[in-house]
């Protein structure tokens, strides 16, 4: 919130922000996944009731974990925001099997549709399978099924903040900062 509070896309160079600045949205973007992915459904390439095994069969519990526990964060998946190692490797980029190595490792919070918990990686998961059922990136398919559709011009995938671009870098609220 600091960014927002001082009106600064670069606090440290004192670069304002202005009406074309762009932000980033974090977590609204499962929104946007879970749109995509309702949409595979409804093009009967997925079901709520597919199992997470037909893609992933080596993560824990993937025989009982559906679409719809993913969606709903009802997978007992932990998220990965929370294992402890996270922060050592967060910044750099990943693929989808050196990511699924990490997932392979977690233990299940809870059995599946048992329980509610809040899980990055359930998303990450839902991403994953959108690129494969579609043979294209997730970013191309944001900008296909989401962004044209509503004249989303300025939404699409992040990538590196460039401040250049009118971009705003991402600040953390600190009491009296």
């Amino acid at each position: 919130f600091g960014n927002l509070l001082n009106g600064f896309a670069d606090v440290k160079n004192q670069k304002k922000s202005n009406v074309y600045t762009q932000y980033r949205i974090g977590s609204i973007s499962k929104m946007f996944t879970a749109v995509m992915i309702l949409q595979l459904i409804e093009e009967k390439k997925l079901q709520l009731n597919t199992p997470l095994n037909v893609f992933y069969p080596t993560l824990k519990n993937s025989s009982t974990i559906t679409i719809e526990h993913l969606l709903n964060h009802r997978s007992g998946i932990q998220n990965i925001t929370a294992d402890t190692s996270y922060t050592s490797y967060h910044t750099t980029p990943k693929t989808e099997k050196e990511l699924i190595q990490i997932f392979e490792q977690y233990s299940s919070d809870f059995e599946p549709g048992t329980r509610y918990s809040y899980s990055n990686t359930n998303y990450i998961l839902l991403s994953f399978i959108l690129e494969r059922l579609t043979q294209s990136t997730y970013a191309e398919q944001l900008l296909k099924r989401i962004c044209a559709k509503a004249t989303l011009a300025d939404t699409k995938v992040g990538t590196q903040i460039q401040v250049i671009n009118n971009e705003c870098y991402s600040y953390d609220f600190e009491d009296n900062q």
